[in-house]
């Protein structure tokens, strides 16, 4: 008999955010209860697995021998060898993290965790093939770094793992996964960690373009890649947590720490900031919204936090595009109402309540609204924004904001656009609106949204789907620049700007 060996012994990587440390655990999956498929057909439906998946044919599970974290699978004919294998799995953790899953260079697999794909990085285990305790195959010869490896995110809990192995390359019957030791010897640092996260909380962000940039982007993608939805919306849903309450959630889910301080961020910089004469300072808070402060005046578009509305003693009005609990707050809108102040909407109950078209002066901002679609289905859905900061014929920056508006050619500025921001993944091109209106500049935003988290039919916008786009403006030469503004960040925007 041949045997094909999987191997999966986890590492946990545990943050704790108080001491700024990464603490790698062992994690075996001896425990766990298995199920293994050979040959079987498209996985679906294997979510239940008290149930085994519905469309797994007239295949018989195989035997699974377990031990110590080693899952090996034994194959009963030499062809079926090239055959994909799929094994399921459910196992209990005691609390929210991240493992480490690999095979050798031998071996190709896909990992589904919790009904969602696993993310694809290199982690090069700091192995020493001469030292006595190196780990080896089973003939004994010392066991090369993990060519295939995969990064998941379990949570508290009961967690479902499906793996589809894809047969073997090299002609050799043996697949390996392993976990570090217990002294995290063997992996180079995991992202995000706490440490990590706390560095860009206590710092300014690193410059757009940087290298720095582009690190601090991978540890945020990857802190929300390890959320779930039902997690970040209990959690946003509270805005009084106590001392404890807030560090146990931080402790946990450092990324929401992170989510925290860009509202801190704003609190603190809005009343000290002076923006230039004819210009304006503009502020992402989270999502797609934004605050925007002129010498006169200070407003704020699609507003959506955990404690908005601490924002309300110093906005002066408040614009939101359409009526999805991800660009607005309930909380914040009664507070803006509560003291007088104007809410623009199209929903909204109050005397600046419209669904058509209109004019807006508010001190030295003069906006100039259009409706749009959302989708198919929520027609004449979306107000955009066209935000005039000062005397425009004096080079006053002039931003667009879109919201989720679906479609390009619904788009109709009434005169140029510096920044526009935009939804890159609601339907609507960014390539083509730029090649139709030719903003100076493009503010890729509604990316990372914590409530698109797993499970559910939506995932956040990665940064990887606005550097698609931005690639594809290069290619079509399209004179325009780039951003990917983070939580709590602040621009600049003199009179002329980006010329």
């Amino acid at each position: 008999m041949r045997h094909l060996c999987v191997l999966c012994v986890l590492c946990l990587v545990w943050s704790h955010l108080s001491v700024g440390a990464t603490e790698l655990l062992p994690f075996s999956l001896a425990s766990a209860r298995w199920c293994a498929f050979r040959n079987a057909g498209k996985v679906s439906g294997w979510s239940n697995l008290t149930r085994l998946p519905d469309k797994l044919g007239q295949a018989t599970p195989e035997p699974l021998d377990v031990r110590d974290g080693i899952i090996a699978l034994h194959a009963t004919d030499r062809d079926q060898t090239d055959q994909p294998a799929y094994l399921f799995a459910e196992f209990e953790s005691d609390r929210h993290g991240m493992m480490v899953m690999g095979c050798d260079a031998m071996a190709s697999f896909s990992l589904i965790v919790n009904q969602t794909p696993a993310t694809r990085r290199r982690l090069r285990p700091k192995l020493d093939p001469a030292a006595p305790d190196a780990l080896r195959h089973p003939d004994g010869t010392p066991l090369s770094p993990l060519a295939n490896q995969a990064l998941i995110h379990v949570r508290k809990g009961r967690n479902l793992i499906a793996i589809q192995l894809n047969g073997h390359r090299s002609g050799a019957g043996w697949f390996f996964v392993f976990a570090p030791a217990p002294d995290g010897t063997l992996w180079l640092p995991i992202l995000p960690t706490a440490e990590h996260l706390d560095d860009l909380r206590a710092n300014a962000y690193p410059f757009p373009g940087t290298p720095g940039r582009t690190l601090a982007e991978q540890r945020i993608q990857e802190g929300v890649n390890g959320l779930y939805s039902d997690i970040f919306r209990n959690y946003d849903s509270k805005p009084d947590l106590s001392g404890d309450a807030l560090r146990a959630y931080h402790r946990e889910w450092p990324i929401l720490a992170l989510y925290d301080q860009a509202l801190d961020r704003l609190l603190a910089e809005i009343p000290t900031v002076t923006p230039p004469h004819q210009g304006a300072v503009v502020w992402l808070l989270y999502n797609m919204g934004y605050v925007i402060k002129t010498p006169s005046i200070t407003i704020g578009i699609d507003i959506h936090h955990r404690r908005a509305k601490l924002l309300e003693p110093l906005l002066d009005a408040l614009l939101i595009t359409h009526n999805h609990g991800d660009h607005l707050s309930r909380p914040l809108i009664d507070a803006m109402l509560a003291k007088g102040k104007r809410v623009f909407s199209s929903f909204i109950d109050s005397p600046d309540k419209s669904s058509e078209p209109r004019d807006i002066t508010l001190g030295d901002l003069t906006i100039q609204t259009d409706i749009t679609d959302h989708n198919a289905k929520l027609l004449r859905f979306m107000t955009t924004y066209r935000i005039i900061c000062g005397d425009e014929s004096r080079g006053a920056p002039v931003l667009f904001h879109t919201g989720d508006s679906c479609n390009h050619r619904q788009l109709r500025p009434r005169g140029r656009v510096d920044v526009h921001m935009v939804h890159p993944r609601v339907g609507l091109s960014v390539p083509e609106a730029a090649a139709q209106f030719h903003p100076r500049a493009i503010f890729f935003s509604h990316l990372l949204e914590m409530g698109h988290c797993k499970p559910g039919p939506y995932r956040p916008i990665a940064f990887a789907d606005a550097y698609q786009d931005i690639r594809a403006m290069a290619r079509r030469q399209l004179a325009v620049r780039s951003f990917l503004p983070l939580w709590g960040e602040r621009f600049v925007l003199p009179p002329h700007p980006f010329d």
